[in-house]
């Protein structure tokens, strides 16, 4: 990407940094490069055009022999749909004044952190060029800026006079002019829309996973504070919570606790100058998983002090393996109120490399499929080795999963278009027969990114069945609920992501970008300063994960249902009164951009099994809570816990702009953190107490069952299994029910009569 000189890297040790298939490629010698959000509403509120920030960006500069002297950066803007570009876009007519307002995001000089300053540049303008740079002169001439620091960045936004006469989705290509090396260039493809991403009231939408500059390894790197928070707000995000890797704090700068301190002092600044978008300090840490390999966590502070934990990592870095273990890190995290989330834990193409002596985080549960057997939906098991002892379950019997742990990162990397072609240009803007542009990934490929989702999910629920059975059966547990999040894992990243490259020279470029899988937090009163409700959310389980349409779901308990009392990741013990009159909401956000809904669905888990129920595809939807439920279970388990979640998914058709999009349809999806749902049926209601004296003998039966049922009513008794189908029905008599017939298994008994029902759990064991 510039003058390099060929550089022969021994690699010794263990690389618990370097992430092979994922992020940013790093190359050997220095990287000059550029950046630009992959989508953007294109007019503000008050209908005027959007500026574009265009980044550039040039990195590990200072290195022997790398010659980035920048003479000149030319811009082209054409329409997607059109083959060639126009002239340079120019700002010749611009005062220096003018112009000078379109630079934004300039890097200061910082030579302790090896920074040159954007600003002593000796930056104009011509008829020649976008921008060009005079302040070095070579022997013959030419004119250059000698960028001979490691890092060197600015933004410069298009305005929005340069952009009226456009369409809505753009292409740009960006030419780098460099003296005694080999000119550079990038092509990016813009997406433009009428309407911001989908964004509920009270609802704040961030990407939980994603790296900056301080994510520098030998394979990858990010991308400035400043220049990806003017690309977030553009792309539609609210806030970023960090999370650079703790091995590479020690590969730049003075020291680990120096380097997290400066981002610390960053992220405050930028926070404090605009807070209408925010970063919140998180980190993902590399560290030993139970079999003595390399996993990641993300790791958040308390919303109470976001600035709180220290730089408590050993750092690792490129050359020496962590020597951080999951129980200890947990546990260090907790100390300082905070919490974590594996990051990326379960799925096949999560697995950490090989060449990092990467694994995964080990479930250890009879119960699960073992490693090597099919997942619940599709793939392979990889994260239960029932050899090893578990990542995820507490040796403590106080706590289900371990304190500091809330959940995990489920969905990771939305890959769904990919090429191995050309690394500057995978959209192939000027549509050329040489080059292999963006196709879509099967859908059973492992590295679809939904595949991967269900993967994780199928893990998750799982732990969700335990944590219920746990928790049915010992209510003082601890820690009992597991909470799923979304995040890009992007690098930088803007647009598109070549991080599958190996030291960008084989491997594959993807879709994947800021963003694209994001988090909703739920912040009634805002996200609060450097985040501390976002933070309250994540840590609660108060959010939604999205990569672009939102679902959002809630219990009112007053009959209005504007008001939502209970809200996604709580748990309420509900009396039967408070089932019949509390009310279900269930809404549905969309725009344009992401197509039309096609499915809604709500899904129930009890500590026994799994149930779903199809809504109608309507926007909003009000169901009597206890209708519901017996819609989706069949039946109401009294007396313990369960959870409820909602979920959608919408699909967009490209029609004649099939060629642009590189793809004929895509499919998005949007689903809930649960609420957690205990009915006491008969709690308040005096004339059904009598219903806890109610026993079922025997229980386990093997033919016939007896219920002491008062000898005055007439009941009737329907049993159903644990999906809702009713196997039998009769009035119930002194002589009791048979069930020699029925298969064993677990079913629920309801006796009923005008005054009510009686629920009882009966199991059938012949």
């Amino acid at each position: 990407m510039k003058r390099i000189l060929l550089i022969i890297i021994l690699f010794v040790g263990n690389y618990d940094c370097i992430l092979y298939g994922q992020h940013q490629t790093n190359t050997p010698g220095s990287d000059i490069a550029a950046d630009a959000p992959y989508r953007m509403r294109k007019s503000d509120t008050n209908n005027q055009i959007n500026s574009i920030p265009l980044h550039v960006y040039v990195h590990s500069s200072s290195c022997f022999n790398c010659g980035n002297e920048l003479n000149d950066i030319k811009v082209y803007l054409k329409n997607a749909s059109d083959q060639d570009f126009g002239s340079v876009l120019t700002f010749e007519n611009y005062s220096f004044a003018s112009f000078d307002s379109l630079i934004t995001s300039r890097s200061p000089e910082d030579l302790i952190w090896g920074v040159q300053a954007f600003d002593s540049s000796g930056y104009a303008t011509d008829n020649e060029s976008t921008i060009r740079f005079t302040s070095d002169e070579s022997i013959l001439g030419e004119e250059y800026v000698d960028i001979s620091e490691d890092y060197w960045y600015f933004t410069l936004n298009i305005p929005p006079e340069k952009l009226t006469n456009y369409e809505d989705i753009l292409d740009i290509k960006i030419y780098f002019t460099l003296d005694f090396a080999t000119d550079q260039e990038q092509y990016f493809r813009v997406f433009r829309y009428d309407d911001g991403l989908p964004r509920p009231q009270g609802w704040y939408r961030g990407d939980t996973h994603y790296h900056s500059l301080f994510t520098q390894n030998d394979v990858e790197f990010g991308l400035p504070l400043e220049g990806t928070k003017e690309a977030a707000k553009k792309t539609g995000l609210d806030w970023i919570t960090l999370s650079d890797h703790s091995c590479d704090f020690n590969n730049y700068g003075s020291d680990m606790q120096d380097n997290w301190y400066r981002q610390g002092l960053a992220v405050m600044n930028l926070n404090s100058h605009d807070s209408s978008f925010i970063f919140i300090r998180a980190m993902e840490a590399s560290i030993k998983n139970s079999e003595g390999k390399v996993v990641h966590a993300l790791l958040y502070p308390s919303e109470i002090a976001p600035f709180s934990y220290p730089f408590f990592l050993d750092g690792g870095g490129d050359l020496t393996e962590t020597a951080n273990t999951v129980p200890q890190t947990l546990a260090d995290i907790a100390s300082y109120i905070g919490f974590a989330y594996c990051a990326h834990p379960f799925a096949e193409k999560e697995e950490l490399s090989f060449v990092i002596n990467g694994g995964t985080w080990n479930l250890n549960d009879t119960l699960f499929p073992a490693d090597g057997q099919p997942h619940p939906s599709m793939g392979t098991v990889i994260c239960n080795d029932l050899s090893l002892a578990s990542d995820i379950y507490s040796n403590d019997s106080n706590y289900l999963f371990p304190q500091g742990l809330a959940g995990g990162e489920i969905w990771n990397n939305r890959q769904s278009l990919s090429t191995t072609d050309e690394e500057n240009d995978p959209w192939n803007v000027t549509y050329s027969g040489s080059v292999t542009p963006f196709v879509p990934l099967d859908i059973y490929d492992p590295s679809y990114h939904f595949y991967r989702f269900m993967q994780n999910l199928d893990v998750t629920d799982f732990l969700q069945k335990k944590a219920l059975h746990v928790k049915n059966n010992n209510p003082s547990v601890k820690n009992w609920k597991f909470f799923i999040s979304a995040g890009s894992d992007a690098h930088g990243s803007f647009n598109y992501s070549n991080t599958g490259l190996t030291f960008g020279i084989t491997g594959d470029i993807s879709d994947n970008a800021i963003g694209k899988l994001a988090t909703m937090a739920y912040c009634p009163d805002g996200m609060g300063v450097n985040g501390r409700n976002v933070l309250k959310a994540l840590k609660n389980g108060n959010t939604v994960l999205s990569d672009g349409p939102v679902v959002i779901m809630g219990i009112s308990t007053d009959g209005n249902s504007a008001d939502i009392e209970i809200n996604i990741g709580q748990d309420t013990v509900l009396t039967g009164q408070q089932l019949t009159s509390d009310s279900l909401v269930i809404d549905t956000y969309i725009t344009p951009e992401f197509g039309n809904v096609s499915l809604i669905t709500l899904t129930g888990i009890t500590q026994d099994t799994i149930c779903f129920y199809e809504l109608p595809v309507t926007a909003h939807q009000v169901y009597n809570l206890n209708d519901i439920l017996i819609d989706l279970f069949g039946y109401i388990p009294d007396d313990e816990y369960f959870t409820i979640r909602a979920s959608m998914r919408s699909i967009k058709y490209y029609g004649t702009l099939s060629t642009i999009y590189r793809r004929v349809s895509d499919e998005f999806f949007s689903i809930t953190n649960p609420i957690w749902i205990k009915p006491a049926l008969y709690a308040l209601n005096e004339e059904h107490r009598v219903a806890e004296k109610i026993n079922v003998r025997p229980n386990p039966v093997n033919d016939r069952f007896y219920v002491n049922l008062p000898q005055n009513e007439h009941y009737m008794i329907r049993i159903s299994d644990v999906n809702g189908a009713v196997v039998l029905e009769q009035a119930y008599t002194k002589n009791g029910v048979d069930v020699k017939n029925l298969p064993s298994g677990i079913y629920i008994a309801s006796f009923y009569n005008s005054d009510g029902i009686i629920n009882k759990k009966i199991i059938v064991n012949h």
